[in-house]
């Protein structure tokens, strides 16, 4: 019961930080015209909730659904979304800039020193294409065959982000490494913050020369 408590908590943090990181880089609304049912901000928390939650669109409405508390972090007490609109967003060309913009106010609050521990972890996770359930997928007899893969580095203990990379999956992590190293420095090194001496993932250790550019992995 305490760990289901402490969850929710935490689902509900992360949905208070999404509104107001969405707040500074996301105008009210994209078109002067649209219907003006869901600000952008609102969107793209659903968007970053879905991914917290590793589910579908229909999953999330699902899940907001049965959360009061959620829907009213969100502004969204009286009306939810259809999939469809947040299939839609999450389209739009500039979305993947909006995301890399509110990392890097995350990622520039997390290299303060007091967040800095010494060490990040870097590790991927998998979205599916499709607002189709898996399974729907399993019962059609349909095969996998791509997804969106999520690879982002993280502060060990505060699990604050630095970087985010979406690339095609299956493969390996290395291929997202070094991309992701140098988002992380653009986010910190201009700001003079503190950068983790070194990045852990599955395959093992990378030292502090990875973010000297000497590192291969």
């Amino acid at each position: 019961m305490k760990r289901e408590k402490l969850r929710t908590q935490v689902i509900e943090r992360v949905a208070n930080l999404a509104m107001r990181l969405g707040g500074r880089h996301l105008a009210d609304y994209g078109a002067t015209r649209s219907r003006h049912d869901f600000t952008q901000r609102q969107l793209m928390a659903c968007l970053i909730l879905r991914a917290y939650w590793k589910t579908t669109y229909r999953g999330l409405l699902e899940l907001l659904a049965i959360s009061p508390n959620l829907r009213e972090a969100l502004g969204l007490a009286e009306k939810l979304p259809h999939y469809t609109t947040l299939q839609k967003f999450s389209a739009r060309s500039q979305v993947l800039a909006i995301a890399d913009a509110m990392i890097r106010t995350i990622g520039r609050a997390a290299g303060a020193p007091e967040f800095v521990q010494g060490s990040a972890a870097m590790d991927a996770t998998g979205l599916e294409t499709t607002t189709a359930s898996a399974h729907f997928q399993s019962r059609s007899g349909r095969t996998r065959r791509k997804w969106v893969k999520v690879s982002t580095i993280v502060l060990c203990g505060s699990l604050l982000p630095l970087s985010l990379v979406l690339d095609w999956g299956p493969g390996n992590d290395k291929c997202q490494a070094q991309a992701l190293i140098t988002k992380a420095k653009e986010t910190t090194l201009p700001a003079k913050l503190c950068m983790p001496t070194r990045v852990m993932m599955q395959s093992g250790c990378m030292t502090n020369a990875v973010w000297s550019g000497e590192s291969k992995a």
